[in-house]
């Protein structure tokens, strides 16, 4: 399930990025300016996907934790 989720989410952060880097292309003036907010939305959509990570382990902890409760 955290999989599925996961791509998701990675899909839809993969296309909001893609679109925010048409529209900087259109508004930014400067290369400075545009290579500043490219890495910058890099640096967000990084934080997602460890997030998303972070996500999935404590489900998968949830989990194995239940699984073992079950067992006793």
């Amino acid at each position: 399930m955290a999989q599925f989720l996961h791509k998701i989410f990675s899909a839809g952060a993969t296309y909001l990025i893609g679109t925010v880097g048409n529209v900087i292309d259109n508004v930014t003036t400067t290369k400075e300016e545009k290579m500043q907010l490219e890495n910058e939305f890099v640096k967000a959509e990084q934080e997602y996907q460890l997030e998303m990570k972070k996500l999935s382990v404590e489900e998968q902890r949830i989990i194995f934790q239940d699984v073992d409760s079950a067992r006793k």
